[in-house]
């Protein structure tokens, strides 16, 4: 009896509009103004949504067809893909009665909970307490009371706050203490159960609220009054649930005419008992099982009461196999029902996990989408940023680097030279010496001298070149008359070992910096002099290619060890060797030479063997522009 009850109820009762005009007129009105317009038009998209809603209350005047679905998920689906979520809510809500009428009550619980989820986020009181009156409902007429009476609290709690602003509330604070009475007062037939009940019953008729409550709780307090066996009270609280039934015509009044007869037998008044009970015969749903079982006790009762014991009997044997076979069949139902909910349940949760899967995969790839540049631009910059630390921390370690070397050459390199040099004066002035061994002293001097000049030479112009002072100066000058003019200020050294030095250089003229190409020719050939033995010889030569000028200075001297080779032109590394008179030197000049070459657009490498000899090459890209305009 419930469920009929709670059928009828989602057909006639809690929507959310008053209003019901006809399913033609509204089907017009969705064809002449809503058919084939922008979607983009947020106002024209909730006009449109809230009609379809609207057409969908109107088919659950007249039943439950498909088409009353049809159009509560066309409204959703317009609300999900415009955003409207005041549209999405109602259409749950809508879903929720639909559900709930055929009797799906997992879907109905199911689509009610996701109405309430979007009313709270609007903050949308009115529409909950809708929502948990429904879910109230719904768990009290299939007599779960637990969960009736946790919606009945939640509604309570919401229409007591807004009472004092909307006194339509007190309807739900009725309904919810209603609930929570009868999940307090369940199957209990009691004295206290009845006073509760009857107050409720008086509080329902002062307050003038819908007949529904009032039918209610006449029918719980009339039950009450049968088991208490008050048939009196009974038949007062019926005839008035009776009046209820009768006034809307609803297809459940066989068992309240059942009641009555129960009642009127229990009084022994047999006529008025059998005259009800004919009514709850000839009821068109008369076999509903709730009117059967009381129609099976009347008969027994009545039976009893004329002295047809016989028929007294079967009756009441058929009343208890009826009962025994409504009680298992209730337990069976029970139990396919709570598993049935578990796997539905549990194939919800598997979606909506399903579903939250797939919104943080979105998610990620959004993030991806944004942050994936994002992370090429920091790695890009951390690159260049570790590129130039490198470079930061390479040039530093070069810059120790030439520190030290620049420290070492000027405690040893030169101070042992000039220390020297000290050392021979200081004997010169005080000793007597001859002609010929102060000859031979003043030579000695004479190269300890030159060695120095050209070591701090060279130690200067290293060092202004390290500071970045020297840049190239290009400028034109004959390249044969250059190279003498070095031999020339070479010539004390070179005569005082007998060497014979060539210059095959031709008198080319050349556009290049004129000081860093005197500077390697110098490093070059004093090198060339250095390792050569006495009566050796050196030559120097020149190929002209293009703009590509490439001179080279050989000799037939002592060679390069591969250790001394594999140092040469590196500051860091370089070991210079003695040479065949015991000269010194710290292969700066070298390292000299191939930094102007490269700042001069060339290059300079060697050839070298051993107890052979050496030869030294450089290339230096310079500009015959003046010839090349000249001809």
């Amino acid at each position: 009896m419930r469920m009929l009850l709670f059928t009828y109820l989602l057909f006639s009762i809690t929507s959310l509009s008053a209003s019901t005009p006809k399913i033609d007129s509204l089907l017009q009105v969705l064809d002449s103004k809503y058919i084939n317009k922008n979607d983009k038009d947020d106002k024209n998209n909730r006009e449109k949504g809230k009609l379809l809603l609207e057409i969908a209350r109107e088919y659950r005047g007249i039943a439950d067809t498909i088409e009353r679905k049809m159009y509560i998920l066309e409204a959703l689906d317009l609300a999900q893909k415009t955003g409207m979520d005041s549209i999405a809510g109602d259409a749950y809500f809508a879903l929720g009665n639909y559900y709930g009428a055929v009797g799906q009550l997992y879907n109905a619980h199911l689509n009610f909970k996701r109405a309430e989820k979007i009313y709270q986020k609007l903050n949308d009181t009115k529409r909950l307490c809708n929502t948990y009156y429904n879910l109230k409902l719904m768990f009290y007429f299939t007599e779960d009371f637990e969960n009736a009476a946790y919606y009945a609290e939640k509604l309570l709690e919401i229409a007591d706050k807004q009472y004092e602003q909307d006194e339509n509330m007190k309807t739900f604070i009725f309904a919810s203490q209603f609930v929570i009475g009868a999940a307090h007062f369940k199957d209990s037939y009691s004295e206290e159960s009845l006073q509760y009940f009857s107050e409720m019953f008086q509080k329902s008729m002062s307050m003038h609220l819908s007949l529904f409550y009032t039918q209610i709780l006449a029918n719980e307090c009339a039950k009450i009054c049968l088991h208490l066996n008050r048939p009196r009270e009974a038949i007062n609280y019926q005839n008035i649930a009776l009046q209820y039934y009768e006034k809307r015509n609803m297809p459940i009044m066989p068992v309240q005419y059942a009641y009555i007869a129960k009642a009127y037998a229990m009084l022994n008044l047999t006529d008025s008992a059998e005259y009800f009970l004919n009514k709850a015969v000839d009821s068109p749903i008369s076999k509903n099982d709730e009117a059967k079982l009381l129609i099976y006790l009347s008969q027994s009762m009545i039976d009893e009461e004329k002295g047809n014991l016989q028929l007294s009997i079967e009756k009441f044997i058929e009343y208890h196999f009826l009962s025994d076979s409504l009680i298992n069949d209730s337990k069976s139902e029970e139990i396919s029902r709570m598993k049935n909910w578990q796997a539905l349940e549990q194939k919800d949760k598997e979606n909506e996990i399903l579903q939250q899967e797939k919104i943080k995969q979105k998610k990620l790839i959004i993030i991806l989408t944004i942050a994936l540049p994002l992370i090429i631009v920091l790695f890009i910059i951390s690159i260049i940023i570790y590129r130039k630390s490198v470079t930061k921390n390479s040039e530093l370690k070069r810059m120790h680097t030439v520190k030290d070397k620049l420290f070492s050459i000027i405690s040893h390199d030169l101070r042992s030279p000039v220390n020297s040099l000290a050392n021979t004066l200081k004997i010169a002035n005080t000793l007597t010496i001859d002609t010929e061994n102060k000859a031979k002293l003043l030579k000695n001097v004479s190269s300890r001298v030159d060695n120095a000049y050209g070591l701090i030479d060279n130690l200067l112009i290293w060092a202004k070149n390290q500071m970045k002072e020297i840049e190239p100066t290009p400028e034109y000058f004959n390249l044969q008359p250059q190279i003498n003019t070095i031999i020339t200020d070479l010539q004390d050294i070179i005569t005082d070992k007998s060497i014979y030095l060539e210059n095959k250089t031709e008198n080319i003229e050349i556009y290049t910096d004129k000081d860093m190409f005197t500077v390697i020719m110098r490093n070059l050939i004093t090198n060339a002099i250095k390792y050569s033995h006495s009566n050796g010889k050196i030559t120097i030569n020149v190929d002209m290619s293009d703009n590509n000028l490439v001179i080279s200075v050989k000799d037939n001297g002592i060679g390069m060890t591969k250790e001394v080779q594999e140092t040469l032109f590196k500051m860091s590394k370089t070991k210079s060797q003695l040479g065949t008179n015991n000269e010194t030197g710290t292969g700066l000049g070298l390292v000299l030479c191939a930094e102007f070459a490269k700042k001069m657009g060339g290059n300079i490498w060697f050839e070298s063997k051993e107890d052979v000899g050496s030869t030294f090459f450089f290339s230096v890209l310079v500009n015959n522009e003046k010839q090349n305009n000249g001809k």
